[in-house]
């Protein structure tokens, strides 16, 4: 089987937490599908901790060369919207 690696950005107040490492997917369904999960699962912990979710906090995904293969909002996770 084939697989891609994309790396997953976090944006939040202004500043991008950059994915170094990336990981290897089928293909971008697939990474699209791991980085909705890990967002939801951030603003759970957020939430259940008491800390707010940053009104800019989104996703970026992007492939091995960099490029921006898909990019959405927590607000669109959050609405079902991603």
């Amino acid at each position: 089987m084939k697989v891609v690696r994309f790396h997953i950005h976090v944006v939040a107040n202004g500043e991008r937490v950059t994915d170094e490492d990336g990981g290897d997917f089928a293909d971008l369904v697939a990474a699209r599908r791991e980085a909705v999960a890990s967002a939801r699962e951030i603003m759970a912990q957020r939430l259940l901790t008491g800390q707010t979710i940053p009104a800019d906090l989104s996703l970026i995904i992007t492939d091995a060369h960099g490029d921006t293969v898909g990019n959405f909002s927590m607000r669109e996770i959050a609405v079902g919207g991603a």
